[in-house]
């Protein structure tokens, strides 16, 4: 079998195939969730809070019709204790998948840093001799020489016992 130059371009081009993602803040680190995920953007807008709620669930609000739950991301992946919220300035409004379903969620953030393109060589996890929850990151890149965390965020939005039994 010969390879030509037209299998080889063809092959290069499927190998540089860009994701996007959208990277954000919280405190000064980046994170990234795929852009394809993200419905829109929102100022930060006052939700209904709901009793017995899960520490990380904020409230919800009302887009257009819809009743949406808006998750504090900081609370959901414990980089803060209770009461050291800063004020969020950003809700990003996602579409995550829980089982077999598509459920439309907000995820509080500080800030909006950038749409990436990473390629998979981009892309990696590395093994570290410590423990990290394979399940909720996909990934680690480097983007102008900053490291951002690329989340899983059907992992990190899914919904177990254990979160509604810790609100009672």
């Amino acid at each position: 079998m010969t390879v030509t130059a037209l299998d080889a371009n063809a092959n290069d081009a499927a190998s540089s195939v860009l994701e996007e993602w959208l990277s954000f803040s919280l405190d000064n680190t980046h994170y990234a969730i795929d852009i394809l995920r993200v419905i829109e953007i929102r100022v930060w807008e006052p939700v209904t809070q709901i009793p017995y709620a899960p520490r990380h669930v904020l409230g919800l609000i009302n887009l257009r019709g819809a009743i949406v739950p808006i998750v504090d991301l900081k609370q959901r992946m414990a980089l803060c204790a209770e009461g050291q919220q800063k004020g969020c300035s950003v809700v990003l409004i996602v579409s995550v998948r829980i089982g077999q379903n598509e459920k439309i969620m907000g995820v509080a953030v500080d800030a909006i840093s950038d749409v990436l393109q990473l390629s998979p060589e981009q892309q990696s996890l590395p093994d570290f001799e410590i423990a990290i929850d394979h399940e909720f990151v996909r990934g680690i890149a480097e983007h102008q020489d900053q490291m951002v965390v690329q989340l899983d965020i059907d992992q990190v939005l899914a919904i177990s016992e254990a979160d509604n039994q810790e609100a009672v």
